[in-house]
């Protein structure tokens, strides 16, 4: 990217949030997600994780479709994939294509295939579609690669039924016209661990909140120039 050339923000990012805006690498544009914007110890302690696990998630899903393409990992905070379509929430139920749901379902299934489960679909904006009516997935920050441990096991299980249910949910979100009675009931029967897990967020988010300070720029001064694609680390 030239000098003459300003990064379009899309989101500020701070506290425990990533920066994330597009940019433009050999004339084409990537998404970066960047938590060098973020407080200090939530940056050191929890944005390096985050960055490090959705590379690990992109790189075993490498040629999937449907999953958007590593590009580069910018230093310890942040990382640059492809830029694929707008989001579900954006385009609204008029705009989506006609097989939408469809191909949503089967985009879900090749990513359970790999043996990857994302973990956060109920997030309408993480459900991307391209120019082309190709549906992708993005933000792999809670996805989960199976393994032989019997945590990622089990966490696996737990997190794909969840896509699955996902897929129905944003139906009700979008297009509730078009539920059949087997997802109504579907939608009903919600099993306790999920509940448990909705009832366990709160906590959570008010540790990453605490551990992101008070504000974007208290984090001596890291991020408040985005690192460059063609830069180094």
């Amino acid at each position: 990217m030239s000098d003459q050339e300003v990064p379009a923000i899309i989101r500020q990012g701070g506290r425990c949030k990533p920066q994330i805006r597009v940019e433009q690498i050999d004339g084409t544009p990537v998404l970066v997600k960047d938590f060098a914007v973020c407080g200090r110890w939530f940056r050191r302690l929890i944005g390096r994780w985050l960055v490090n696990r959705e590379e690990g998630v992109l790189r075993a899903a490498e040629g999937c479709p449907g999953v958007p393409r590593l590009i580069a990992r910018l230093g310890p905070y942040a990382l640059a994939v492809e830029h694929v379509g707008r989001s579900i929430a954006e385009l609204g139920p008029a705009r989506l294509p006609p097989t939408f749901w469809q191909d949503f379902a089967r985009t879900v299934d090749e990513l359970h295939g790999r043996g990857i489960a994302h973990g956060d679909l109920k997030r309408l904006g993480n459900i991307m579609v391209h120019d082309n009516g190709s549906v992708y997935l993005v933000d792999f920050n809670s996805g989960v690669v199976r393994s032989r441990s019997p945590v990622h096991r089990w966490l696996y299980g737990y997190l794909a039924a969840d896509d699955r249910r996902a897929i129905v949910k944003a139906k009700r979100s979008l297009q509730p016209e078009l539920l059949t009675e087997e997802e109504v009931r579907f939608l009903r029967d919600r099993p306790l661990i999920e509940r448990v897990f909705r009832c366990a967020r709160v906590p959570v988010l008010l540790l990453a909140r605490a551990v992101g300070g008070r504000k974007a720029r208290d984090n001596g001064g890291v991020g408040l120039r985005a690192p460059k694609i063609g830069g180094g680390r």
